[in-house]
């Protein structure tokens, strides 16, 4: 039970910004996903049939929760059904307010700094501009 606790915990979090359709595939996947304990692979049909939708609003649901990287999909193929991983389990809630970025090494005069503007005389590249034969016509 403690395995599943953490999921679900994480679920509640994203539930509310979530769509029915994107819950109900998510929740099935999640279902799959914590009975077997590996990736899970399922045509967009099957789970269509398991959540009672469409299949056109299942692959919508998996291309949203895909990009939201809530899911990491594998493409399947004619012969292989597509593979799904659940990330919600992969997620961790940090606390605390977030200020600004960590602070930076503290600067020392004595350190080695990169001159950016230093010359850089041994690095001579050279370009050959290339342009297209012109043909001149006389003007009627």
């Amino acid at each position: 039970m403690e395995a599943v606790q953490a999921p679900i915990e994480a679920l509640a979090d994203i539930a509310p910004s979530l769509k029915e359709a994107e819950l109900r595939v998510l929740l099935e996947l999640l279902r799959r996903q914590e009975r077997t304990k590996k990736a899970v692979k399922a045509s967009s049909r099957e789970i269509a049939t398991d959540c009672k939708m469409g299949r056109s609003n299942v692959v919508l649901a998996i291309d949203a929760l895909t990009t939201r990287g809530l899911i990491t999909t594998r493409q399947g193929s004619a012969t292989a059904p597509a593979v799904y991983q659940v990330n919600v389990h992969r997620t961790m809630k940090m606390g605390g307010p977030v200020t600004g970025p960590p602070p930076a090494k503290r600067w020392s005069q004595n350190e080695t700094t990169l001159d950016l503007f230093q010359d850089h005389s041994s690095l001579q590249t050279k370009a050959t501009l290339f342009l297209p034969p012109v043909s001149i016509l006389p003007k009627n």
